[in-house]
């Protein structure tokens, strides 16, 4: 019995195409961006600022110190993504934005968890 789909043939197909070519097969943006925030968020940022939840959480005490409100870690986070989505309505190209947005999202989502345990 063949388990396999016509699109996983299609794909193993073309893959055996470029390799054939030579070609060396570019992951599609959406994969680079999320490679790079991958990177950056485990590798030097993460060196330099720590666990992103507890870095969130500080900046939350200290908004909250200021403002007088009661923000928590992920909503920080959720901030932080609000504007690198105002700075792409500005310039929607802007590739460090893009990373970033996704990163974030990704340390939304570790807040959430963090808070909820």
């Amino acid at each position: 019995m063949n388990t396999r789909t016509d699109i996983q043939q299609e794909m193993e197909d073309e893959d055996i195409h470029h390799i054939a070519q030579g070609a060396s097969r570019v992951p599609p943006l959406r994969i680079q961006i999320l490679e790079e925030a991958q990177r950056l968020t485990s590798g030097d940022r993460h060196k330099e600022y720590g666990d992103p939840y507890e870095n969130h959480a500080q900046i939350a005490s200290i908004f909250n110190a200021i403002t007088g409100q009661n923000l928590d870690a992920r909503e920080i986070a959720l901030v932080q993504v609000a504007t690198k989505l105002a700075r792409l309505s500005k310039n929607h190209k802007h590739d460090d934005s893009h990373v970033d947005a996704a990163a974030y999202i990704g340390i939304v989502r570790e807040c959430a968890q963090n808070e909820t345990t």
